[in-house]
């Protein structure tokens, strides 16, 4: 095995891939979103009947992780803005080698 790196592809596969890895950081961001909207609409329940003490604890280890999860969707769209913009300037530029 070669540690040399695969140089990464170009032309029409580099743009296809460069728009399945976006679709694909998409995907989890929308799978991240819909993890966070479900914890938010369950968490009252998750804290009815706790003692205040440890509902306490569970609500602050909530509010972490939603800020945490924040923090990782703001990531993943700059991530899949650069992928697309990425695609787009790979795209005009075959354009200008193409006229």
């Amino acid at each position: 095995m070669s540690d040399t790196p695969t140089p990464p592809p170009q032309g029409a596969a580099a743009e296809s891939d460069l728009l399945l890895d976006a679709r694909r950081v998409e995907a989890r961001h929308q799978q991240l979103y819909q993890v966070q909207l479900d914890l938010a609409e369950r968490i009252e329940q998750l804290l009815a009947g706790w003692s205040t003490p440890d509902a306490a604890t569970l609500y602050s280890a909530y509010e972490s992780f939603d800020g945490d999860i924040e923090h990782i969707k703001e990531s993943l769209d700059l991530m899949h803005g650069r992928l697309v913009d990425a695609h787009r300037a790979r795209g005009h530029a075959a354009a200008g080698v193409e006229k």
